[in-house]
C-alpha cells in the first residue's frame, strides 16, 4: 500500500535550499536515472524536478515556443 503524508495547518509549500535542488538535480543527471524515481525517493513532485531542470538548463517555455515559429 502506497504511502500518504496529510499537511496540516497554514503552509502547505515545502521550501528547498539550494543544496537539496542541486543534490536532486545532480542525482537525475546520473547514468540511467529515472526522474520519478528520484522524485519518489525524495517526496517531491516530478514536475517540480522538471520544472527546476528546465530552470538549470536556462531554457524556459516561452523561448522554446519562440524558438519554433
Amino acid at each position: 500500500m502506497g504511502r500518504m503524508t496529510l499537511i496540516t495547518g497554514g503552509e502547505r509549500h515545502r521550501r528547498w535550499s539550494e543544496e537539496d535542488r542541486s543534490r536532486i538535480l545532480a542525482a537525475i543527471s546520473e547514468p540511467g536515472a529515472v526522474v520519478a524515481d528520484v522524485a519518489r525517493r525524495e517526496d517531491i513532485c516530478t514536475s517540480l524536478v522538471c520544472k527546476w531542470r528546465r530552470a538549470a538548463r536556462g531554457i524556459s517555455a516561452s523561448m522554446r515556443a519562440d524558438f519554433h515559429r
